[in-house]
């Protein structure tokens, strides 16, 4: 059985930029576990628009996003932010007071059946909603 990993849009960041050798290693690291332990990876919308925008202000050609886009597109499935989701994270919003647009990854996450997200925007290892897992890979444990 399959683990289904939600991958937040910072660890797709340092995976694609390698301003900080140590983040990006692990990164790239938690991308290649896929591979080998067959996880399937989930990422929504919001991650692709989020991904783009953070590398075009590091300044990274459009030419270069568009070939790193199409790769994680290949290597992940993009799900779509339904109405659904957004009610949701309207209710996760108000339980735990996250942002905006963290309520919302979590909602898709959640909504989708994924059981971790792999993120550096949460709490190391706490659980939302009793199901969803929160890593964050670069936390001392």
């Amino acid at each position: 059985m399959s683990n289904k990993i939600f991958i937040d849009t910072n660890i797709l960041v340092y995976a694609y930029d390698k301003t900080n050798e140590i983040k990006h290693d692990k990164a790239k690291s938690i991308l290649f576990l896929k591979i080998s332990e067959k996880d399937d990876f989930f990422i929504s919308a919001q991650i692709l628009n989020e991904f783009y925008y953070v590398l075009a202000r590091k300044q990274v050609s459009h030419s270069s996003i568009v070939n790193y886009v199409n790769e994680i597109i290949e290597n992940t499935k993009v799900l779509p932010i339904l109405l659904e989701n957004t009610m949701k994270a309207i209710d996760i919003k108000e339980r735990y007071s996250f942002a905006w647009f963290d309520s919302v990854i979590l909602a898709t996450s959640l909504q989708n059946g994924c059981h971790l997200i792999y993120s550096e925007d949460f709490q190391h290892n706490q659980v939302v909603e009793g199901t969803l897992k929160i890593i964050n890979p670069f936390a001392d444990e």
